[in-house]
């Protein structure tokens, strides 16, 4: 992920849909951020279900973004929405068992 930013960052700097990228990664990290104080600090599985959908959204939008800057992004930013994938199930399931 942060090797993908860098690639965008640097090949897009000068450009418009670059600086889009790049301001798009930036809201992702602030909402992964968020993400683990919701979960974490709060304990709040139903907030934290709801802010990684929108994380989830957030890095598909930078995930096309980049793509058209750097091919090679497309690779990198791939194993995140996997793993953000991932952690959206994971966190549902136990907002699902802690609810039931």
């Amino acid at each position: 992920m942060a090797v993908g930013g860098a690639l965008v960052w640097r090949e897009g700097s000068d450009r418009y849909d670059g600086r889009i990228s790049t301001t798009l990664f930036g809201i992702q990290i602030v909402l992964i951020s968020l993400w683990t104080a919701f979960f974490f600090r709060l304990r709040s599985p139903s907030a934290a279900i709801v802010e990684i959908g929108l994380l989830l959204i957030a890095v598909l939008t930078w995930y096309v973004s980049a793509s058209r800057i750097d091919r090679r992004t497309r690779w990198l930013i791939l194993p995140y929405i996997t793993w953000v994938t991932f952690a959206m199930i994971l966190n549902g399931s136990i907002r699902w068992m802690n609810c039931s």
